[in-house]
């Protein structure tokens, strides 16, 4: 990314939000078919949006806390 931005002119910025929601349900809607169609693949599917479910709680303050007393947000 440093090298793009820095020699090639790019401009980084965030996706806007609808993009961003359109790409969100999307992926969810993949992994939610290939679940479906997989029993080993349902399991671990449902292991880690478990994991993702306590991490994101967890996440949601700490990063939330860090991010604040770093740049502000």
């Amino acid at each position: 990314m440093s090298d793009l931005v820095d020699n090639h002119g790019v401009t980084a910025s965030q996706l806007p939000e609808p993009i961003v929601k359109a790409l969100r349900e999307a992926t969810l809607d993949t992994l939610e078919t290939e679940a479906n169609g997989d029993p080993e693949v349902r399991k671990i599917h449902d292991s880690y949006m478990a994991f993702k479910a306590k991490h994101d709680r967890w996440a949601g303050a700490s990063e939330r806390a860090w991010l604040s007393d770093i740049i502000g947000v």
